[in-house]
């Protein structure tokens, strides 16, 4: 009886995979005309580096100087990273750091670049060096605070000696950074993820105190109370927070963040609930595919089939152009077979 309760989802994933090859099918006959920027990115998420590489160069030399020209010099690096040489990251990074040294936004993208070789190729060493170069030049910025953040994490997860008096050097610096929050509350997720739970619990306790109104002082108390284990009072933090702030991208990883740590711990009906809230809330958002699918995960691992077919429903009708659905489909497929 048991594989009986798969065939009504597993029946809407094959007709809906099937009104998604009709509809990709009918849309390769009319091609739509799209930004340079955007056919490269789109070119280097199918794999096509060298020529989304040639469409990067391309907008960089219709626009230069621009902030248009400083995103696709970003991409690049994203590029070299993607592709795991980290040779060619360095010379496009140093490209960024020359050509647009006086373009707004650099400190921005050298900390995007460093996140991503750090969090994608595991390479503390290459990180540091791109966000030394914000410490450097962007020292009293958002995104200067920020880097000096991901080299601190760093000494967390190395177990470097420096870590706890290079938290309270930073606390000290950034006193008056409007926000700092940001930044209390990533290192007090490195400090819990790392296992020291009295200092990280310290830190979003001071977040809360010092900067309630912050949308991430509000996303430290939901944390505070997951570390305890009070998953009520971290629900209803994190609903009123979803109710009271502005749908602003913040929040919305917050949430995400929040309904991936319940799926790692297990939670799975409240994982649900989340990432529900994030497709309620953040519709638009790029990645919108992740938040249906993970959901779609989570209520298969409660068997709760009913709802699971629901949202999958949803999900042929609210994502019906979007070119990640047929693999998305694919995969919950194969999820179901094999729970």
């Amino acid at each position: 009886m048991r594989k009986r309760a798969f065939l009504i989802p597993l029946f809407t994933l094959v007709i809906a995979l099937g009104l998604w090859c009709a509809i990709a099918w009918a849309g390769s006959a009319q091609p739509v005309s799209k930004d340079i920027l955007t056919q490269a990115n789109e070119l280097r998420r199918a794999q096509k580096y060298d020529d989304a590489e040639k469409l990067y160069n391309q907008v960089k030399a219709e626009n230069p100087g621009s902030a248009k020209a400083l995103e696709a010099q970003k991409q690049l690096i994203h590029l070299a990273i993607d592709k795991n040489n980290l040779a060619q990251a360095d010379t496009f990074f140093n490209q960024m750091v020359t050509e647009f040294a006086e373009t707004a936004g650099l400190d921005e993208a050298v900390y995007e670049a460093g996140m991503d070789i750090q969090y994608t190729r595991w390479n503390s060493a290459k990180a540091n060096n791109f966000h030394k170069y914000n410490l450097e030049h962007f020292p009293n910025t958002k995104f200067g605070m920020m880097s000096n953040v991901e080299i601190i994490r760093s000494y967390l997860r190395d177990g470097n000696k420096i870590a706890d008096a290079e938290v309270q050097k930073w606390l000290d610096t950034y006193k008056d950074q409007p926000d700092q929050a940001m930044g209390i509350y990533q290192i007090a997720r490195a400090y819990v993820g790392n296992n020291k739970i009295e200092k990280g619990q310290q830190l979003y306790d001071f977040a809360i105190k010092n900067h309630s109104d912050h949308v991430y002082g509000k996303l430290a108390k939901v944390r505070y109370n997951i570390t305890n284990k009070d998953f009520d009072a971290a629900d209803q933090a994190a609903d009123s927070l979803i109710a009271a702030s502005e749908k602003n991208e913040d929040t919305r990883e917050g949430i995400r963040e929040l309904a991936d740590l319940y799926r790692d711990k297990k939670e799975y009906t409240r994982a649900a609930h989340f990432y529900k809230a994030e497709i309620a809330n953040w519709p638009d958002t790029e990645d919108i595919v992740t938040p249906y699918r993970e959901a779609v995960y989570c209520y298969i691992n409660v068997k709760d089939i009913q709802n699971a077919d629901a949202l999958i429903g949803q999900m042929q009708t609210d994502l019906a152009k979007d070119p990640k659905l047929a693999r998305t489909n694919f995969d919950i497929g194969n999820y179901f077979l094999n729970t």
